[in-house]
């Protein structure tokens, strides 16, 4: 590729166009049989280098409020630039990297909700106070499509019925919290519940419900959330040197 650098004249006055070459890789997309579906040229390099690549491989991932997945390249001479992939909404990402993942582990990674967490608030609540407990599902690998979580309510507590998920399928009988569905990398599920504390505790009660939660795989996690009923608050004395 040629590119034009500047316009300089001669000492006869005419002007002369003095161009350099340039060398620019493209983003090649190939079907899994290897056969070329598509070519993007790359920019041409920033400053006073004459050409421009990829050299390191690219990375798939979800980098915007689309639904489709973006493909991710450093390149040499330009920095970081990102192409839109249509039509990829649904799309598993199994190798995303050229390391195979975000550790860099050349392996095939399987999802995990290793992250995820049980909230509650307040923490020092009093009788006939309202508890909000809130279940975060995070995934840490490829998507997981059948993940379930059950939520057992404190005996001394009542629910308010105004159960939430962001996503899936979520329920309530018997005290017995249910959600079931699917959790992709990167998109956290939120499944919030409010309860009433019962007026019939009258000393320092705690209480502390256990959420148990199964990624559809086999490997179940335990998250609790805790809150003391008629606690007190201590805070201890501020020292500064």
């Amino acid at each position: 590729m040629l590119e034009e650098v500047q316009g300089e004249r001669s000492s006869d006055g005419e002007r002369v166009t003095v161009y350099r070459h340039t060398e620019t890789g493209k983003l090649h997309i190939l079907n899994h049989r290897g056969t070329p579906l598509h070519e993007v040229n790359l920019p041409i390099a920033y400053g006073s280098p004459d050409w421009n690549g990829g050299l390191a491989a690219p990375t798939l991932a979800n980098i915007d409020e689309d639904p489709d997945v973006e493909i991710v390249l450093n390149t040499a001479h330009s920095g970081f630039v990102a192409y839109d992939l249509p039509g990829t909404e649904n799309a598993r990402i199994l190798w995303g990297t050229g390391r195979g993942n975000y550790q860099r582990t050349g392996s095939v990674l399987h999802g995990s909700l290793r992250t995820s967490r049980k909230t509650v608030h307040p923490v020092l609540p009093a009788p006939g106070d309202v508890l909000t407990y809130t279940v975060l599902l995070k995934n840490t690998g490829p998507i997981l499509p059948t993940a379930r979580v059950t939520d057992t309510i404190a005996p001394e507590v009542h629910h308010r019925g105004n159960l939430y998920a962001s996503s899936g399928t979520y329920g309530e009988a018997s005290g017995v919290i249910t959600w079931a569905g699917s959790v992709a990398s990167g998109i956290p599920i939120t499944i919030t519940y409010s309860v009433t504390v019962g007026a019939q505790i009258t000393a320092p009660h705690v209480l502390s419900p256990r959420a148990t939660i199964d990624d559809g795989r086999g490997n179940i996690w335990h998250r609790q959330a805790t809150t003391i009923v008629n606690g007190r608050a201590i805070y201890l004395p501020t020292v500064l040197r």
